[in-house]
């Protein structure tokens, strides 16, 4: 059988101290293999729609088209990279803007990153019916520290990223990684490069109903 390791990384808060442990889990890499197969739901719960709608209907999703899909540029990552690599004049920012206004949200988050929420809690992002969501990170979004009321997992498919917490510490992901973020650490994501990101949004009770119950056995 057939193993790859995985480096978790997991941070948490504790009294408003930060800390964070490494460690090495074997997984199995049939979930590369594309050979498993699941039942419609759970398929159409785990992976965003575009990806859904493409390749999940047929119950039998491919690693390699899933992949394929993911790494696609977004409209808004496209935006998010012209903004950080053009030089930043009042000429340049008024023609970016006269370019892009008609995508008034992700022209804000991107020239106005400190309007974002510093907080965000379940309900921003979970139906009542969903205990975990997967969405992708996108690439070139502005930095910007938050923290959460749930739990997340920041898994890297390929390239790297840095991970900063604490507002004075960071750790630099690369494939393969896996980051778990405690709710309530301030953290802050940079991935400003060609990178493929996921995070996995995990309520809290579900984190330490499942997986504390799974470290305790």
């Amino acid at each position: 059988m057939t193993l790859f390791h995985l480096r978790i990384i997991l941070i948490y808060s504790h009294e408003r101290r930060n800390s964070h442990f490494h460690g090495y889990l074997p997984s199995h890499a049939a979930a590369r293999s594309g050979k498993e197969e699941r039942s419609s739901s759970r398929l159409q719960s785990g992976y965003p729609p575009a990806v859904w709608d493409r390749y999940g209907k047929n119950m039998n999703l491919n690693y390699d088209l899933v992949i394929e899909s993911l790494n696609t540029w977004n409209k808004d990552e496209l935006l998010f990279q012209e903004y950080y690599e053009m030089e930043k004049t009042p000429e340049t920012i008024f023609a970016f803007y006269e370019k892009h206004k008609d995508d008034p949200y992700n022209t804000s988050i991107v020239m106005h990153p400190e309007l974002l929420p510093s907080r965000q809690d379940e309900e921003a992002f979970m139906r009542v019916s969903q205990n975990a969501v997967l969405i992708k990170h996108p690439r070139y979004c502005p930095f910007y520290f938050h923290e959460h009321g749930y739990f997340e997992m920041i898994y890297v498919i390929s390239g790297s990223c840095m991970q900063s917490f604490g507002r004075d510490q960071e750790i630099e992901l690369s494939e393969g990684d896996l980051c778990i973020l405690a709710p309530d650490v301030v953290h802050g994501i940079s991935a400003f490069r060609d990178c493929l990101v996921m995070n996995i949004l995990i309520r809290r009770s579900t984190f330490m109903d499942i997986f504390m119950n799974t470290i305790r056995d």
